[in-house]
């Protein structure tokens, strides 16, 4: 079953393309929040520049969490905003938390208004 028979890509079972104003998937829900357009990395290193990751949804009330883990699946960071987190790269899950987090990929797990979604968080210097 097809909901707009003159474009093949608007279907049941098309993936939804974020923040295009299109409902490809015909579910009645427009994908709006956005976290594929955010920055995947920053280098909190103290020189001004990209030194914290922000994370803004660009809506203030929609609640949302994020946890990120190192490559050992151990939890380094936790926390829950209303459409904006920013991070200054320290873990505030665990024992080092005055330290900054070395350099290395972290994934990150976002929960939006129940919807989870991933990616991944690059540390430089």
């Amino acid at each position: 079953m097809d909901c707009l028979d003159s474009d093949f890509s608007i279907n049941p079972a098309a993936e939804e393309i974020c923040g295009n104003d299109v409902d490809e998937n015909c579910d009645g829900i427009l994908e709006d929040e956005c976290i594929e357009d955010q920055p995947d990395g920053f280098s909190p290193n103290d020189d001004g520049q990209g030194d914290e990751f922000v994370l803004d949804l660009g809506e203030r009330d929609t609640k949302f969490k994020m946890e990120v883990y190192n490559r050992w699946g151990t939890k380094v960071f936790e926390q829950s905003a209303d459409g904006r987190l920013v991070w200054d790269g320290r873990p505030n899950v665990g024992k080092q938390q005055e330290n900054y987090l070395p350099v290395g990929t972290y994934f990150a797990i976002i929960e939006i208004n129940g919807e989870v979604k991933t990616r991944t968080i690059t540390i430089w210097k």
